[in-house]
Parts: structure tokens; C-alpha cells; sequence
């Protein structure tokens, strides 16, 4: 089954999720080494040890499930129609990877803001 989302709302659902599991996530991500489709080097690998050791992935649902939860919330590229068995298609790759960097990087840039509001709505 395809996903019916852009990579762009992939990213932003994963970064959501990232966001309610552990809302500094952002920092343990190394964007030059940002590998999506490698469990130790993609957004959980990164932050969690290994993709398939985190606690944040619902191993309950069984492999075949749990990869299609993975590619909904872009932590897994999608493979080009038709290309499902092709090893080398890169699918969605790269504009994954490339959301993924803005959602990171938006994070980065706004994380000075909400410490400071955050301060002031606890004083």
C-alpha cells in the first residue's frame, strides 16, 4: 500500500511524533550523515542507537506493518511505483532527506525562542 503523503508531511508527522517521544530530539541528529533508509544513521538510528532497537518503533504490529509506519512518518523512503523489488531504486529518497533537514533545521532555529517561552510561562 502507497502512502497518499508527500515526503514533506511524512517528515512533519515523524517530527511530531519525534517531538512527543523526546522533544529535544533534534540535537542527536548529524544532518551531514542523515541516511533514511539506514537503521543506525536515520532519525531514530541517530537518536535512539539503531532503528530496530527503539523503543519508539511499534514492533507489536508485526515487519510488514511496522514498514508501512515507518514510511508514513518518513522514517523510511517509499520506492518508486513499480519499483517495489528494485534494490537500487532510491524511491523517495532524497526529498525525504530533504524534509527531514528542514523539519531538523526548523527546530534548530526556533529551539532559543521556546526556552524563553517556556520560562516565562512557568514564572
Amino acid at each position: 500500500m502507497r502512502s497518499t503523503l508527500t515526503p514533506a508531511a511524512r517528515a512533519a508527522a515523524g517530527a511530531r511524533l519525534m517531538d512527543q517521544h523526546d522533544p529535544q530530539w533534534y540535537h542527536g541528529v548529524d544532518l551531514a550523515l542523515l541516511d533514511i533508509d539506514d537503521p543506525d544513521l536515520c532519525v531514530i538510528g541517530q537518536t535512539e542507537g539503531d532503528f530496530y532497537d527503539s523503543s519508539l518503533v511499534p514492533w507489536a504490529l508485526g515487519t510488514v506493518r511496522v514498514e508501512r509506519w515507518a514510511v508514513s512518518h518518513g522514517f523510511r523512503s517509499e520506492p518508486s511505483l513499480g519499483e517495489e523489488d528494485d534494490p537500487e531504486d532510491p524511491g523517495d529518497k532524497a526529498e525525504l532527506e530533504k524534509a527531514w533537514h528542514h523539519e531538523i533545521t526548523m527546530r534548530r532555529n526556533l529551539a532559543p525562542f521556546a526556552d524563553v517561552l517556556l520560562a516565562e510561562a512557568s514564572a
